[in-house]
């Protein structure tokens, strides 16, 4: 319980710094969000939820927090879900020039397209094989000269779990977890699992292609390597990953490709299947293939509102493929259409979801990301989600 209540701790802690400070005080902002989801899963049994056209949820309650003193900089924040929590990310900055900036803590891994190679609620493929709006422990620099963006990072360890039922996932992001056997029994898996990440070093080029002020191309390369220390032998495995991206804005029109492989190689025991390793976030766990390759496909349009409460709206259509290298493993796939609704503080996905073999669109949670079942159809999940951010 002592967890849950850490990044509340660090909020209260940065608002008597700043009672008690002199003519030189750090600036601090406050903000957070609470959201709400509407619900309805098209796969599951014709239960009373179906009966009543689905369910209005409570979804996220967030606190942030931004503060800076001098060429100092902290950026923190902590959600609250329905049965566990843990902190986003949190992390100090150091800012030596316009073109560097260091950051210690737990920070955006920087891969892929920036901030997230999606436009919708449900983030893409990538983010459920933990390549996508990942934040990890470690030291990260970010130097800019001209069109050319540079990231390096060195992340000692994952992003950590906090409060929750499960051994090792709570927390955001999908990473290599601990397990209980309990966890993974209905996945067919015997024995705990005991991975996790360790030392993993990072480097994220990109370039920007601006002839005018409205339309812009970014094109990029990114590279993971890292290591898989299992607490059961005590030997330590390896993994990567690498990705090649564009991210364009033209005009209201915004497009992402991105292409990604990558394998992990787990140092367990002899006996564990290294077809799959276990992955976990928001509170589960679940097998993901060892190998493979996956496909981003994004295309937007935004209408900016000239009257009226609404700002913009924003159209989109985001598809994902996952190819696995195991050919007993049936590919993964997930579409969603939706439009995004800007009105000031409140934000709102209006969308529909369609997933096979993925986890959160389908009857096979455990199992959809590595081997999946062969001909699986497509499951819906009409989705509404509105945020008010403060």
């Amino acid at each position: 319980m002592f967890q849950g209540w850490r990044g509340v701790a660090l909020l209260l802690t940065l608002l008597v710094a700043q009672e008690a400070s002199s003519t030189e005080a750090p600036s601090l902002k406050l903000g957070g969000m609470l959201r709400f989801s509407y619900l309805y899963k098209s796969w599951e049994p014709r239960t009373q939820v179906h009966s009543r056209g689905g369910d209005l949820v409570f979804d996220t309650f967030s606190l942030r927090t931004q503060a800076e003193y001098k060429n100092l900089s902290l950026n923190a924040e902590y959600r609250f879900y329905s049965g566990f929590s843990f902190l986003r990310y949190g992390y100090l900055g150091y800012t030596f020039s316009d073109s560097l900036q260091v950051q210690v803590g737990e920070t955006q891994v920087p891969f892929g397209i920036l901030p997230v190679p999606s436009n919708n609620w449900f983030n893409n493929l990538t983010f459920y094989v933990g390549l996508e709006d990942d934040s990890d422990m470690g030291v990260k620099a970010l130097l800019k000269s001209g069109a050319l963006d540079v990231q390096l990072a060195f992340y000692k360890g994952d992003e950590g779990s906090f409060t929750g039922r499960s051994l090792n996932s709570a927390r955001y992001a999908f990473d290599l977890v601990r397990t209980t056997e309990t966890e993974l029994e209905r996945a067919g898996v015997l024995g705990a699992r005991t991975d996790r990440e360790t030392s993993q070093g990072n480097v994220r080029l990109a370039y920007t292609f601006q002839p005018t002020p409205s339309f812009r191309t970014e094109v990029g390369l990114s590279g993971l390597a890292g290591g898989i220390y299992n607490s059961e032998t005590q030997r330590t495995g390896w993994r990567w990953a690498a990705a090649a991206h564009l991210n364009g804005q033209y005009g209201p029109w915004g497009v992402h490709l991105q292409a990604v492989s990558y394998a992990f190689s787990s140092s367990g025991p002899i006996a564990q299947d290294r077809r799959f390793v276990v992955m976990g976030a928001f509170d589960g766990a679940y097998k993901v293939a060892s190998r493979a390759h996956l496909l981003v496909a994004d295309v937007s349009y935004t209408w900016e509102l000239a009257r009226g409460p609404v700002d913009s709206l924003t159209f989109y259509n985001d598809h994902g493929l996952m190819l696995k290298s195991e050919e007993s493993f049936s590919s993964s796939q997930q579409n969603v259409t939706g439009v995004h609704v800007a009105a000031g503080p409140i934000h709102a996905f209006i969308e529909v979801a369609a997933g096979r073999n993925q986890p959160f669109l389908g009857p096979d949670f455990a199992t959809a990301l590595a081997e999946g079942r062969e001909g699986a159809g497509w499951g819906f999940r009409p989705n509404v989600n509105v945020g008010y951010y403060f």
